[in-house]
């Protein structure tokens, strides 16, 4: 049983430092769209597209979100985020916890 737990512990942690991941690249995408850099174009794309992994589909979800001056669509998604770190991953880490 021990090998299983040892998978889903090193599963729960991937998924945390994925989920981490997109939390950052959400807030830096936001931050460098507000304040426009135009000396590193390359940095702000390539936030903008690991963003949209996540970002994407709740755009299609909820077009509502995205308005004319404000585009609620990135605190949405690190809600969602933060819910699903701390519902399936939490859970993911007290499995293993459990098996052991």
């Amino acid at each position: 049983m021990f090998l299983l737990s040892n998978f889903l512990y090193s599963i729960a942690v991937v998924a945390r430092l994925f989920l981490q991941f997109e939390v950052l690249s959400i807030i830096v995408f936001t931050l460098l769209g507000l304040f426009n850099p135009y000396m590193i174009p390359g940095v702000k794309s390539f936030f903008g597209k690991m963003s949209r992994l996540t970002m994407g589909p709740v755009q299609r979800l909820c077009p509502f979100l995205k308005g004319d001056a404000l585009d609620f669509t990135p605190v949405v998604t690190v809600l969602a985020i933060v819910f699903i770190d701390f519902f399936l991953v939490s859970s993911l880490f007290d499995l293993a916890q459990n098996l052991r």
